[in-house]
Formats: C-alpha cells, structure tokens, sequence
C-alpha cells in the first residue's frame, strides 16, 4: 500500500499539500539551520573542486569563473568542456600539416623559453664560479700579504730612513718581485720570470720573505749600521796601585746594532 502525502503528514505533524512546502517546513523543525548549512558548504566546496580539477585535466581556463558561485560556474565548466570536446574531435581529422600550423606557435613559444632558460642557467653557473674564485684569491691575497707585512715590520732600518724611504722600498719590493705561497701556504717569492728565489744560506730552499728583504735593503744600504765611532773603552783604573804595571787600555767596538 503506497504511503500518502497524508500519513506523512501525520507521522510528522506537518500538514501540508505542497510537497515542497512540506519540505522546507520539515528541515526547519527536525534539521538544524547550523548542520544544514555546514553540510551545504561541504558539498558545494567539493563540487567546487572536482570542477576545477576536471577543468584544468581537459585544459579549461578556470579563470573564466574566478569568483562566481558553483551555480553560476557550472555552465560556464559545461561549456568549457563541450568546447575541449570539439576541438578534440576535429583535431582527430586533421593533417600532420594543419596540426603542425595550428600548434607551431606555441612550439616556438616553448622552445625560446627553454632557450632562455638554459641561458639563464648558465649565466649563474658562470657568475657563480666567478664568485667562488673571486673569494679563494682575496683569502689567497690575504694571506700573503699578512705574511710579507710581518716580514717588512720586521726590517731593521736605518734611522736616517725615513716613512717615504721605507714606502718607496715597499712598492720597489712589490713592483720587482711577485710574492707567493706554495700549495702548502709556504711563502715564497718569484723573479719576473716565475721562477722562485732560492735561500742565500740554504741550498734548495726558497729564501723567505725575511731573506730576501734583508738582501735587498743592505743592497739599498737601508740598514741600521753599527757606528764605528761609538764604541766602549775598558782600561786601567785611574788610580793604579804602586808597583803594579798597568795594560794598555783596549777598545772595544759593540756587536749589537744600534
């Protein structure tokens, strides 16, 4: 026996001849406003993402509905399909040739952006490793001057050589030889030709930085020179004692370099 519109409205308490009527007046007495709305929301925003998800696997702009409402969006996404579908269609009758004109725009299109790509790419490696070599010499650089510094701070001058005498001898230095450090950080020095000096003293051992600018500053007669005028007399006492013969007094001239 089929139910009637009647024994419904009994069993619910809700009399009306309007089946959608009925409807509206049974959500509000037995569904929550808040669980309808909450379950509304939740299929509109999973049919919201099925359609842009179908849209962009058949290569429809989903841009064409950006902020319209599912309702509103769905025909614009059938539409949108239909177009796809047909364009599908006719590309299945069509020439290598006609393919070939219809999409090689945007071969070209994709091809100079890989071009441009690749480019890019090797522009930063290029930089890059610029970079890289660029640091290893500064610390290089660094490193050697830190060690020809001590070595110049080091020299014993003269004190009739004054601050423009030693930096003219600095950059005499600098301009003649070209100071280096071996692959172990060693320091060492090379003539024009690139060929290492060796130690004056040591035989097959590159002279340091200390030699080498000890060499040259006596060759520039820059040195503290020990003044044979100055030097120390140890004789007899002034007052010898009766009888006792007194040594000729003797002079003595200091080793240590004034």
């Amino acid at each position: 026996m089929p139910i009637e519109l009647k024994d419904i409205a009994d069993f619910t308490g809700i009399e009306s001849e309007d089946f959608d009527k009925f409807k509206e007046a049974f959500n509000e007495k037995y569904v929550p406003k808040e669980t309808h709305a909450k379950t509304l929301g939740e299929l509109n925003g999973k049919l919201s993402h099925e359609i842009n998800k179908t849209a962009k696997e058949f290569g429809v702009d989903v841009e064409s509905w950006k902020g319209k409402s599912t309702l509103e969006a769905l025909p614009i996404f059938r539409e949108g399909i239909k177009a796809k579908m047909a364009e599908m269609d006719g590309n299945k009758s069509a020439t290598a040739t006609e393919l070939e004109a219809k999409f090689s725009g945007d071969v070209e299109k994709w091809k100079q952006k890989a071009t441009d790509n690749g480019q890019l790419l090797e522009t930063a490696k290029t930089e890059l490793a610029t970079l890289i070599s660029t640091v290893e010499t500064d610390k290089r650089q660094f490193k050697i001057d830190t060690h020809f510094d001590r070595a110049f701070a080091g020299l014993n001058f003269s004190k009739t050589a004054h601050d423009y005498t030693r930096a003219g001898f600095k950059s005499a230095m600098l301009a003649k030889y070209k100071f280096d450090l071996t692959d172990e950080d060693a320091p060492i020095a090379r003539d024009k030709t690139g060929s290492i000096i060796q130690s004056k003293g040591k035989a097959g051992v590159a002279a340091t930085f200390e030699e080498l600018l000890g060499i040259e500053m006596k060759v520039e007669k820059l040195e503290a020179l020990v003044d044979s005028n100055k030097t120390t007399t140890f004789g007899a006492p002034t007052n010898p004692i009766s009888g006792v013969k007194t040594a000729e007094p003797k002079r003595f001239t200091p080793r240590f370099v004034q």
